[in-house]
């Protein structure tokens, strides 16, 4: 049996495998992903960002309502297809974020939580990379207090989250990564899922809890679906499923699948869909 008629359904992650870090989308990727809708296979988004920022990102890109299902937050949350409503699969409670607020609590280092149109913040560090970021996400940053001790200001995180994020200078990576280590902690995972962001969710949350989410739907076996990503953050997805991994993804990560593709920018998905008859 092909690979393409095994195949029932494909998922795909935004950053970095259908768009590239500068928030572009390809030409041939845009067409690529319109011939996959002309197949009927049933098609997903599994993003770390929430739902209906990806979803405002490929309505622009591509066409309204593209995909027939939709994941965000890295697997904590998704869009129910008969009731419209972004359903929680998981969160990160509010006594957990006072924890790692302290946890990050490091001048270059802001933990963030996106709140309908804004980003929640720790603080600012007036990073470069901060206004651009945020204007690619559609939210606005606003600082609050993260600390319990200060409950008078009326400015404070005050409910519980699908996921926490922590922003940093990629030129700040080391500082990042020396906090990770530090942390002696079972309860969350750390993913970093691009040059300036990393993902905090609760431990057992991953993108293989969207793509079991997907097969459960569908009614279909996990290697039945095909799913395409980058980044650390999309391994529980690619690991769970019959996973592609595009080709600037480190070497760490390739090593662990069985499918590799070309990097986003010589738009991977397309070279892979079109090597396996997917699209003409």
């Amino acid at each position: 049996m092909s690979l393409k008629e095994k195949i029932k359904a494909v998922m795909f992650d935004l950053d970095g495998t259908l768009i590239d870090y500068n928030y572009q989308m390809s030409d041939r990727v845009k067409n690529t992903l319109i011939e996959m809708k002309k197949t009927g296979l049933p098609l997903a988004m599994n993003s770390g960002r929430p739902v209906w920022i990806s979803k405002k990102v490929i309505d622009e890109l591509v066409c309204e309502n593209f995909f027939d299902y939709s994941f965000g937050c890295n697997g904590s949350e998704y869009l129910d297809p008969v009731s419209k409503d972004i359903k929680l699969l998981s969160s990160v409670k509010l006594s957990e974020i006072y924890e790692l607020n302290k946890m990050f609590d490091h001048p270059k280092l802001m933990l963030c939580a996106y709140d309908n149109d804004h980003l929640l913040m720790n603080r600012n560090t007036g990073a470069d990379f901060i206004e651009s970021w945020l204007a690619k996400r559609y939210v606005k940053a606003k600082v609050v207090d993260f600390d319990p001790v200060n409950r008078q200001n009326e400015n404070i995180i005050a409910k519980d989250y699908p996921k926490l994020l922590c922003l940093f200078d990629k030129d700040d990576r080391s500082i990042l990564d020396e906090v990770v280590a530090g942390i002696k902690d079972d309860r969350f995972n750390f993913m970093v899922s691009g040059p300036y962001c990393m993902e905090i969710v609760p431990k057992g949350v991953s993108k293989a809890v969207a793509c079991d989410k997907f097969a459960e739907i569908l009614n279909i076996n996990n290697d039945e679906i095909l799913s395409f990503g980058d980044s650390d953050n999309d391994m529980g997805m690619l690991l769970n499923s019959c996973g592609v991994i595009l080709g600037h993804a480190p070497e760490r990560l390739k090593c662990q699948l069985q499918y590799i593709t070309d990097g986003v920018e010589a738009d991977g998905v397309y070279t892979f869909l079109k090597k396996e008859g997917f699209i003409a």
